[in-house]
């Protein structure tokens, strides 16, 4: 039975709270090293890992704002804690070779913006112009969008998953958008877009996070201190099924219903190697989640057999599968929310035991891979083109809007779990809750780029140009935007404009991109792409740009190579639709394009 408690009773016990926070000097959090360990000089040198923020000189400008859709004051004054997260995604719209960026803005007053690509050199916004600016927000606010060609007619169409009732943005011959709803409403954080039933169409995973309908009954109390603090209570994840004309079908599949996580991301692979994308998502206030593919027909939950929950830490928001360590087996990289002594989830890198197993063994700590913050997304990628896969990795919660300097700033966090362990009937009486203006959460922290040299991985970001930008990032995008051979980093940030930063490293390191794409010059989403270097290192990568976080990266394949070449100049491609070709004669340091059936079977 419930306990009753006063109005004034909460009141009183919210305020001895306070004041035995205060007086226990628990009211701030600074003083605690939520980084890894710092490269040592000697490595730190050895590094040619640079970045240059080149947002304002390209054009790419895009602000974005905390936002929650919840008209009352109570919700409002937990803006940056609540608020709904812009994300970043690219594509060669115009088909001319040069990655494009659009950024959806879930503030009701800023639109969205289509960036065209001119030669790497500079960009022209044209959401506007094209009708993808979405400005009368008729279906409520974007979450997310993924650009595709959903009715096979050859053109990139967008795909805009919303806090609401999702929509499908078809291109049309004049190069403008026209938008449908698509039939199914929910509250996702993250979509990922693959072929779930090989049947040749894209489909849609919604990794959803929201359990309310209507977000503005969503009041601040619930999500900070209450329902989305116990398992079980976000949003059952679904399956958008393709038909192929731009139209879509519900996948009837009781395996997601049995669990209303509140997914953060979602990854695919085909882990077991049977033809089929298999799905791994990352949760919030949950355990994570390993589902394998039964034929394209339904799910089969195998998390404990192949990721143990024990290992997880319950605030995870990432979903990159990359074969980190070259030997070729995919593995699985989880971000977390690292901020002790509150929070000590590590992020979990996975390593795959063996292709005849669908087993996970959790390395982090082994490789130096497990803290950077309140980490969000962590992309893989070899930065300085030397053989060896590096990590750019993102983070940072919020702060109040008088909060100009961390070490001025009162924690939150403290204030918060102090209240999640009042009774229930005491914490909705607690009226006089701090004005969030005045604190701040795991807020103010610089991204980490980490460096991989003999079998570690050290946080170069001082060197590399990034450890002065510390908004709170929340997507991050892969992307090379002028085509050099390097890959570049996008980061949206809340409450902040976006940061670009381009990869000027200095190297000398072979390397190769590839476009895998079916005859009509669309992307082969799914495709596994296979080779060898000269030196005996396997290459393996998969073609699902949308794994990591809320973003959908440069759908070419990137492989550095460093002194070596690719063995025999050749690449070996697995479609999704199960053929394998060889693809011979292929040049490096250059992109090259292979086609669905022009390889040798």
């Amino acid at each position: 039975m419930p306990i009753k408690g006063s109005k004034y009773t909460g009141i009183a016990v919210g305020g001895a709270l306070l004041v035995f926070l205060a007086v226990n000097n628990r009211l701030s959090e600074h003083g605690y090293d939520v980084y890894p360990a710092k490269a040592p000089d000697s490595i730190s040198e050895l590094s040619p890992v640079h970045f240059t923020e080149s947002a304002q000189q390209l054009g790419l400008v895009a602000p974005n704002r905390f936002y929650y859709p919840n008209t009352s004051p109570k919700a409002k004054q937990y803006e940056p804690l609540l608020s709904l997260s812009p994300s970043v995604s690219v594509a060669d719209v115009n088909g001319d070779g040069f990655m494009d960026v659009y950024v959806t803005a879930p503030a009701p007053d800023i639109p969205n913006k289509l960036f065209i690509n001119h030669g790497g050199k500079s960009f022209e916004e044209v959401a506007a112009k094209v009708g993808l600016d979405d400005t009368d927000r008729t279906y409520k606010e974007p979450s997310m969008a993924y650009w595709g060609d959903f009715n096979h007619d050859g053109k990139l169409d967008v795909f805009m998953a919303r806090y609401g009732c999702h929509t499908l943005h078809t291109q049309q011959a004049d190069g403008t958008f026209k938008a449908a709803l698509v039939g199914y409403c929910s509250q996702p954080w993250s979509i990922n877009v693959f072929d779930f039933n090989r049947d040749g169409n894209l489909d849609v995973f919604f990794g959803n996070y929201y359990h309310a309908e209507d977000l503005s009954k969503y009041v601040a109390l619930e999500h900070i201190f209450t329902r989305a603090g116990l398992p079980k209570t976000g949003s059952a994840n679904a399956i958008l099924l393709g038909k192929g004309d731009g139209t879509f079908g519900l996948l009837d599949d009781g395996v997601l219903k049995d669990y209303p996580d509140h997914t953060a991301a979602v990854g695919f692979s085909d882990v077991n190697m049977d033809g089929y994308p298999d799905i791994a998502v990352s949760n919030d206030y949950n355990p994570d989640r390993m589902y394998l593919n039964q034929g394209g027909k339904t799910l089969k939950e195998v998390t404990e057999q192949s990721i143990p929950s024990d290992k997880h830490g319950f605030n995870d928001m990432n979903a990159e599968f990359v074969d980190f360590d070259m030997d070729g087996l995919i593995d699985l990289f989880v971000t977390g929310g690292f901020g002790p002594p509150i929070s000590v989830s590590d992020n979990l890198l996975w390593k795959r035991k063996s292709n005849d197993s669908t087993e996970y063994e959790e390395v982090a700590r082994k490789w130096n891979a497990h803290g950077c913050g309140s980490a969000w997304t962590a992309k893989f990628s070899d930065f300085d083109n030397n053989g060896d896969l590096d990590f750019f990795i993102i983070n940072g919660q919020g702060y109040g809007a008088n909060v100009k300097d961390p070490k001025d700033a009162k924690s939150y966090n403290y204030v918060r779990n102090e209240i999640r362990s009042t009774p229930g009937s005491l914490r909705y009486t607690l009226d006089s809750m701090p004005d969030f203006s005045n604190y701040e959460m795991w807020a103010f922290q610089h991204s980490c780029v980490m460096w991989q040299k003999d079998g570690q991985f050290y946080d170069v970001a001082q060197k590399a140009g990034v450890a002065d930008y510390t908004e709170d990032g929340r997507s991050l995008a892969l992307v090379d935007l002028n085509n050099d051979g390097k890959q570049d980093v996008l980061v949206v940030n809340m409450n902040a404009p976006m940061y670009v930063f381009i990869n000027d490293s200095k190297t000398d390191g072979n390397w190769v991109g590839i476009s895998a794409i079916w005859e009509d010059g669309t992307v082969a989403t799914g495709a596994r792409l296979m080779a060898k270097r000269t030196d005996g290192k396997p290459l393996v990568r998969e073609v699902f740009p949308g794994n990591g976080h809320h973003s959908q990266n440069d759908p070419r394949i990137h492989f550095g190579l460093g002194k070596a070449k690719l063995a025999d100049d050749e690449i070996a491609v697995l479609w999704p639709d199960g053929t394998m070709e060889r693809f011979t004669h292929q040049p490096m340091n250059t992109y090259v394009t292979l086609v669905h059936g022009k390889g040798v079977k």
